[in-house]
């Protein structure tokens, strides 16, 4: 790799506390074997730990690819999106990767294997692969098997999210109408499924079926916690991808039944655990659908004017009545 040259492949890092895991992030950038530059564009995001150094001596030893930003408050927390507010705007490559500073790339040949493939395929805008889930709490590795669809796959991204973002490469081209879109303004708890759904729209997507990378599942976090509340916030979220997707770019009858049995779930957990928004939300989207049973009617009116118990008794006076 010749580091004077312009970048083709920009990779996009962004961290967070991540002393523990940050070499080996980095580390798995700088053994790729290419025959492109590329530049390494990495977010601290106002870390408090020993995060920040790390960044700072890869950055010494390789000034020409380590392109660090270190912020000194948490951006995260004030509800700016850090990739693209952050690192997309300043990616010189013609192709974005992506690998947060807790998980690693394994496969020296990832970025070049994907990179030729792109290169070979016009009509496709993004390409990954398989990887590898590590639980750091039980110290176990387990493979990822399920199989993915590739080519025009967007009503089958609908159904599940299939891509795992620390194996992405995309073209960058494809960011400039992506900012138009009113999905980028929406608070939907994760960054990465909308994007794939998007691209998925517009272009083919492929998939190399190689082991390139370790995603790490950590004890905490956003997408695997502990807490059932959380835990349900971020279904819901998932949830609200899926329905806005399909009813912006697609076909919403494909995975209505779906979408209605998991409400249904919803509403109800949200009501036995007074979590007002969720029911709220939920009743709205199965009422659009004339779905909505006497049930229904009650949780959501138990949890709009605080009547929990009111309605707990109703409905537990139905069922005996029943």
């Amino acid at each position: 790799m010749n580091i004077e040259e312009t970048p083709l492949v920009s990779i996009s890092c962004i961290t967070y506390n991540h002393e523990s895991y940050i070499r080996q992030c980095l580390d798995g950038f700088m053994m790729q074997k290419t025959n492109f530059a590329f530049e390494i564009l990495i977010h601290d995001d106002a870390s408090t730990d020993k995060t920040a150094d790390i960044i700072r001596e890869y950055e010494t030893k390789y000034p020409e690819i380590i392109k660090p930003i270190y912020q000194t408050v948490n951006q995260y927390s004030k509800g700016i999106k850090i990739s693209i507010t952050f690192n997309f705007p300043r990616a010189k490559g013609k192709y974005i990767a992506l690998c947060e500073g807790d998980d690693y790339w394994t496969d020296p040949h990832k970025l070049q294997r994907q990179v030729d493939f792109l290169e070979a395929n016009s009509d496709f805008g993004l390409v990954h692969t398989n990887f590898v889930a590590y639980n750091q709490k039980e110290d176990t590795y387990r493979e990822i098997t399920f199989k993915r669809d590739t080519g025009n796959v967007f009503d089958k991204f609908l159904e599940t999210n299939q891509v795992g973002a620390l194996t992405v490469l995309f073209r960058k081209e494809i960011l400039a109408p992506v900012y138009q879109e009113e999905f980028i303004k929406k608070r939907f708890l994760m960054g990465d499924y909308p994007m794939w759904l998007y691209i998925a729209r517009f272009y083919k997507i492929g998939y190399i079926d190689e082991e390139t990378a370790v995603y790490r599942v950590l004890p905490e976090s956003m997408s695997n916690t502990q807490n059932k509340i959380k835990a349900a916030y971020f279904k819901s979220s998932v949830l609200e991808i899926r329905a806005y997707f399909a009813k912006q770019y697609g076909n919403i009858n494909l995975i209505l039944d779906d979408l209605l049995n998991q409400y249904k779930h919803q509403l109800k957990f949200g009501f036995d655990h007074k979590q007002k928004t969720m029911v709220i939300e939920s009743y709205y989207f199965l009422k659009t659908y004339n779905t909505c049973s006497n049930n229904c009617f009650l949780y959501y009116i138990g949890a709009k004017y605080n009547l929990y118990t009111l309605s707990k008794f109703i409905l537990k006076l139905k069922k005996k009545i029943r």
